[in-house]
């Protein structure tokens, strides 16, 4: 450690963006480029062996080590451009504790006793421990080899029709096994980097709540929650990432609204906690990409939320943010936060993906223009609006803006709908 020296240490945690780092077989915008300049002995990085662990551990493997451009391209692309960022503005010696697991569910970062103090997530832990008794491994094993054998068989046929050939089935893994499991990547990744003193937390949660969307605000909050207790450092910032748009139905079967409603568990999460930032991104046009390759993008925006919120320059941060809204007969008019010197549009055209519902409750898709620092709303399907909503859809991909660039996030104005807090949806 004698080479070591920090002014900011970050940790980094991600769950599905974390995979696709700056590497050329997985490359982020002008990767090579980027991989040849990368070339900043200030910036370390510290990246934390996958580990899962019954209990809590008190250490972990790893190492320190510079970035350049040998070292870069095993670190997270979004990490990089962000600690980037912060060491040229700051002019100060970034460290960047990287903990990352592809895929993995909130509540497997969150320690034992957090999720136990919550009696609102009781169903999640029973429905885990019923999946460890159910679990049979002789069985398991039995079952594998029988569907083996039925696969060999139908590669068989399949060959002598001339036909593809069917998918090897998979094993059935022991749930104990798994990288979901409750507190299992706080006890390994997590609890050994609390004696460092941290200057904050970006974290990036992809798709591995998806299917357990509604669950996201009880989960998320007792996640940072937790980490604040567990540091004992106070409220300090933690910048989470705003999910892209995406076509989530056709890569998990969930429905047109399971990222919505996540985004939509961030801004809840934002509003009743203290210090968290939300980098945007609803303007990034690649729905049918699981791992879009603009990471500059997204490593600018947390930055720059990082520069303005945690040390005070006076730069834009946020795009536009629901504020309130007033009925004017057969029209909305929606006003909105962090708008600067008035609302635009990144193509020139009216707002997209506006909707409106009267009293049946039910929304259909609405006109938009900009106003000034306003949007007015309207539908001719409907006669008397009470509630307006935007963006609500995984593969919305917005045109409203403030003049600094920053997107529109989603919103809904209704009560008659609201985000679920408990473990209903993570069950079904």
């Amino acid at each position: 450690m004698c080479d070591i020296s920090f002014s900011c240490i970050v940790l980094n945690r991600h769950s599905s963006q974390r995979r696709y780092h700056v590497w050329p077989f997985q490359r982020c915008d002008n990767a090579e480029q980027e991989i040849r300049r990368a070339d900043f002995p200030l910036i370390r990085f510290f990246t934390v062996k996958k580990t899962r662990a019954d209990k809590p551990q008190n250490d972990c493997v790893g190492h320190w080590f510079s970035c350049n451009p040998q070292t870069v391209r095993d670190v997270s692309g979004i990490g990089y451009f962000f600690s980037r960022r912060i060491h040229q503005e700051l002019d100060v010696p970034v460290g960047l504790l990287q903990s990352f697991w592809g895929g993995s569910r909130i509540e497997a970062w969150t320690s034992r006793d957090a999720l136990d103090a919550r009696p609102e997530v009781k169903p999640i832990l029973d429905w885990w421990q019923e999946e460890f008794r159910r679990f049979d491994p002789q069985k398991a094993k039995l079952w594998h080899e029988k569907q083996l054998a039925a696969w060999k068989t139908s590669v068989l046929k399949a060959k002598s029709t001339g036909s593809s050939s069917p998918k090897r089935p998979a094993a059935k893994n022991d749930p104990r096994d798994s990288q979901h499991r409750p507190a299992c990547l706080y006890n390994g990744m997590v609890a050994p980097l609390i004696p460092f003193s941290i200057r904050g937390v970006i974290c990036y949660q992809g798709l591995g709540n998806l299917l357990r969307a509604d669950s996201s605000v009880l989960l998320l909050e007792t996640m940072l929650r937790d980490w604040r207790t567990r540091w004992a450092q106070g409220d300090f910032p933690i910048g989470m990432v705003q999910p892209a748009p995406f076509n989530c139905d056709k890569w998990a079967k969930s429905g047109s609204d399971a990222y919505s409603v996540q985004r939509e568990a961030q801004l809840i999460v934002q509003k009743k906690m203290t210090n968290i930032g939300l980098a945007p991104t609803m303007d990034v046009d690649a729905v049918d990409v699981l791992h879009f390759t603009n990471k500059q993008l997204v490593g600018r925006r947390l930055s720059g939320w990082a520069l303005a919120a945690v040390y005070g320059f006076d730069i834009p941060y946020a795009g536009p943010v629901y504020k309130s809204m007033t009925v004017r007969g057969e029209s909305i008019r929606v006003r909105f936060q962090h708008t600067g010197t008035g609302l635009t549009t990144n193509d020139g055209r009216p707002p997209r993906h506006f909707e409106i519902a009267g009293a049946d409750r039910k929304y259909y898709p609405a006109e938009a223009r900009i106003d000034g620092h306003t949007v007015i709303v309207r539908s001719e399907r409907v006669a008397k609006p009470i509630a307006v909503r935007f963006a609500f859809s995984d593969t919305a991909v917005v045109n409203l803006m403030n003049p600094d660039g920053l997107p529109a996030s989603l919103f809904g104005s209704d009560a008659f709908a609201p985000i679920q807090t408990s473990a209903e949806r993570y069950l079904d």
